[in-house]
């Protein structure tokens, strides 16, 4: 009889819900390895994440070579991000980066308010921050 078989799970549709979760498994196993690769899968489709190619006649290890090739590419031609300017601080609140002192004087006021930052304490982070970054020119004057 079926329930004295060795299997410790019963036959039935079960199974085949345990096998797909098992391959869905490994395959996100190999996602995480090493490639940011896909989020389009749908109806057996497989496309590249950078070029948007079809990828789904390929292997698996097709598959990922061909994603490798990308993502190197595209770091290679990526250009390098332009250097900060050697401006202003940023706001000690919330982090945000300032191309004017008009600006940053303008936010400070409205982000301390809206986080419920007291003038004072504001005041002293404000001076803090000056004393840890010495190299850049700032007015703390609100």
């Amino acid at each position: 009889s079926p329930e004295s078989s060795s299997s410790p799970l019963p036959p039935d549709p079960q199974d085949g819900d345990e096998a797909l979760a098992l391959r869905l498994q490994q395959e996100l196993d190999r996602e995480a390895a090493g490639v940011q690769s896909v989020d389009l899968k749908e109806g057996g489709l497989f496309f590249c994440q950078i070029c948007h190619r079809d990828l789904s006649h390929m292997t698996p290890e097709g598959r990922t070579q061909h994603l490798n090739r990308c993502l190197d590419q595209s770091e290679e031609s990526a250009p390098a991000p332009p250097p900060p300017p050697p401006g202003l601080p940023d706001c000690p609140i919330c982090g945000k980066k300032f191309k004017t002192q008009k600006s940053r004087s303008a936010h400070l006021k409205r982000c301390s308010s809206d986080m419920g930052v007291a003038p004072a304490v504001l005041l002293q982070a404000l001076h803090r921050q000056t004393e840890e970054t010495p190299n850049v020119p700032t007015t703390n004057t609100l």
